[in-house]
């Protein structure tokens, strides 16, 4: 019979262990070695002085009283403290075990262990901190998010008040800035434009003539380089133009690119 149980609980996923009439621990699963920190050498020794050794003497009263009645006993957020500065909770079941004339065979225990209240107290205050510190952060983020979306008003504002046409291209010459004179000066929309490499646009100007500006742009020449070109209209007419080029500096006088300023000649 003692094989059988044996085997059984070999195989069993649970915290388990039985006890005999007598009150000896005949058998434990894996699982109940492995939670309670049992030797092989704790089978055959009285379930008192074994529970008492791992600090879980209430289980043995839990036995005790299921030898009686009720036949089954249950027990939730029973403390437990494996070791010292370890603090858990044991929850689980106990259920005595007869034959078909009532007589006492033995009792299984099985157990299940959760963290201690303190433990989740102090976890539910760590997940307070990070909900308050992720609010913070959102708040800062949407503080920098409006006062970008204010910076993007005011240079939007600025550039459509300029008589001129304005582009800005990055150092690999695709553009990043679009006013909307540029859009009337040539007829492409500010989506068709941004992200587009300057030369593949149709500017109706040769790109060698605004070549020598955009590169001493893109070295860093502070000095505005001026260009004078000539711009077909849609209406046929030939329109007389000064380009002028600068660098786009960033922190530390990092040049990030070039700003052309196309501003038409008095006739």
């Amino acid at each position: 019979m003692q094989h059988a149980i044996e085997r059984a609980l070999d195989d069993s996923p649970l915290a388990q262990l039985v006890v005999s009439a007598e009150g000896t621990l005949v058998a434990t699963s894996p699982k109940a070695r492995e939670l309670l920190g049992l030797p092989a050498a704790a089978e055959g020794l009285p379930f008192a002085a074994v529970v008492r050794e791992f600090h879980a003497t209430e289980l043995a009263d839990f036995v005790s009283a299921a030898t009686v009645d009720p036949p089954v006993i249950t027990f939730t957020d029973q403390p437990w403290r494996p070791s010292p500065g370890e603090s858990c909770l044991l929850n689980g079941g106990v259920v005595a075990i007869r034959d078909e004339e009532g007589a006492l065979l033995g009792v299984t225990v099985t157990l299940e262990v959760s963290a201690a209240s303190d433990e989740l107290s102090r976890h539910n205050d760590e997940l307070k901190r990070d909900v308050t510190e992720l609010r913070s952060i959102n708040d800062e983020l949407r503080q920098r998010t409006d006062e970008l979306n204010l910076v993007a008003i005011f240079l939007e504002s600025v550039l459509t008040s300029l008589r001129g046409a304005v582009l800005v291209v990055d150092s690999a010459l695709t553009v990043r800035v679009w006013n909307p004179q540029a859009e009337r000066l040539w007829g492409i929309r500010r989506r068709d434009a941004m992200g587009s490499p300057l030369h593949s646009l149709d500017l109706r100007i040769p790109f060698d003539e605004l070549r020598p500006s955009i590169e001493r742009a893109l070295a860093g020449d502070l000095d505005c380089a001026e260009a004078g070109v000539a711009v077909p209209q849609a209406d046929g007419s030939v329109a007389a133009y000064t380009v002028s080029a600068t660098p786009l500096l960033g922190p530390g006088s990092t040049v990030h690119g070039a700003t052309l300023l196309f501003v038409e000649r008095a006739s």
